[in-house]
């Protein structure tokens, strides 16, 4: 499937939910500008993403810090994010919101790992984590773990990239929104951390 007939199933989805989107929006980039992950980085990121959620909940850093280094999952876990799990000092109110939010790039994950289902208009299930992240065992989690099709994939992160484009609109002339801009902004920047839009999770792409 190309681009254009990606976006061309966007953009029905979407009028089903009554989201128009532009015309002159870009459409995704070309596979030769893409270096997509396999099952076991998504997992991984997944199993980190679970200690790095903890700090946003006030868990014992050295409790994170060991589940992590137990599974080898330091590559996984961003500069930013590794610097507040070593010093728990420098973990602000701002921080600790901002470490909340990646539940809902857990819950695209998932979906990508055809472990949830992924709604785009509503925000990640509440027994969502119980179906990732077994409790402090990330090393048993990480096995053995397959993508969905890329080409889903492609379209899901075309779909939350337009919608991210709706979401910031409808903010801007301070009307409500789907489902949120902040929701779709976190899936979006999984769902293109999968594709290999960029490897800078602490400054993924986010403009629309």
């Amino acid at each position: 499937m190309n681009r254009r007939e990606i976006r061309e199933q966007t953009i029905v989805q979407l009028k089903s939910s009554g989201v128009e989107i532009p015309a002159h929006l870009p459409l995704l980039e070309a596979d030769s500008e893409l270096s997509p992950k396999n099952g076991d980085d998504v997992a991984e990121k997944i199993a980190a993403l679970g200690m790095v959620i903890g700090m946003g909940y006030g868990a014992d850093h050295a409790v994170l810090i060991d589940g992590i280094e137990s599974a080898d999952l330091w590559p996984y876990v961003s500069p930013r994010e590794a610097e507040r799990l070593k010093n728990s000092s420098l973990v602000s109110d701002q921080d600790r919101i901002d470490f909340q939010w990646l539940a809902e790039c857990v819950c695209a994950f998932a979906w990508c790992l055809d472990i949830v289902e992924l709604n785009p208009t509503c925000s990640c299930p509440d027994n969502f984590a119980s179906l990732t992240v077994p409790g402090n065992k990330p090393a048993e989690f990480v096995k053995n773990r397959c993508l969905r099709p890329m080409t889903e994939i492609l379209q899901q992160a075309d779909l939350h990239y337009c919608l991210h484009w709706h979401e910031r609109q409808r903010r801007l002339e301070g009307l409500d929104g789907l489902v949120g801009e902040g929701i779709v902004w976190e899936r979006r920047r999984a769902l293109d951390w999968v594709i290999g839009v960029s490897e800078d999770w602490d400054n993924m792409p986010a403009d629309t």
